[in-house]
C-alpha cells in the first residue's frame, strides 16, 4: 500500500475514533444501562449513520456502520482506489496491527472491549467492490 494511502487511512481513523467514538459510544453505552448489548450497538450504529457518509479525508469516507449481535462493523470507501490495482495482501498487512492497536487500547473503545465483541472494517474501492475485511476480536486484546 502506498505510504500516503496508510497514512490517510491512519490519519481517517483517529479521526473516527476521537470525534465519533468518544461522543456516541461512551453516551451510549453509560447512559442506557437497562439495554442489552445488541441494543446498544444497533443504536450506536444509528446515531453514527445519522451523519455519514464523511469524507474523512480525500482518500476515505467513512459510508455506513451496523452493529448486533455481539459485532460492529465500519464501512470505508476508498474513492481513488480500484481493488484491481491494489496490492490486497499489503494493505492488510499495513492495516491489521495499527486496528489492532486502536480498538485494544484506545480508552474511547474500552466500552467495545468489555463487550467482548467482534469490530471489523470493510474496505470497498472507487466501485463499490470490497477490497479487504479485517476484523478485530476484542475477546484476543492482551489485559492491561
Amino acid at each position: 500500500m502506498s505510504s500516503s494511502l496508510k497514512n490517510n487511512v491512519l490519519k481517517a481513523l483517529g479521526v473516527i475514533f476521537a470525534v465519533i467514538a468518544s461522543n456516541i459510544v461512551m453516551k451510549a453505552f453509560n447512559n442506557e444501562p437497562h439495554m442489552t448489548n445488541s441494543e446498544k450497538l444497533i443504536q450506536v450504529s444509528s446515531e453514527i449513520n445519522a451523519n455519514l457518509p464523511m469524507n474523512v479525508d480525500s482518500e476515505t469516507v467513512l459510508i455506513s456502520t451496523s452493529g448486533f449481535n455481539g459485532a460492529f462493523k465500519y464501512n470505508y470507501q476508498l474513492p481513488n482506489f480500484e481493488v484491481e490495482s491494489m496490492d490486497v495482501k499489503e494493505f492488510v498487512a499495513d492495516m491489521k496491527l495499527p486496528l489492532i492497536n486502536a480498538v485494544c487500547t484506545t480508552d474511547d473503545l474500552k466500552a467495545f472491549r468489555d463487550m467482548k465483541i467482534v469490530v471489523s472494517y470493510s474496505y470497498y474501492d472507487s466501485n463499490k467492490n470490497q477490497i479487504a475485511v479485517i476484523e478485530v476480536d476484542t475477546k484476543e486484546c492482551v489485559k492491561t
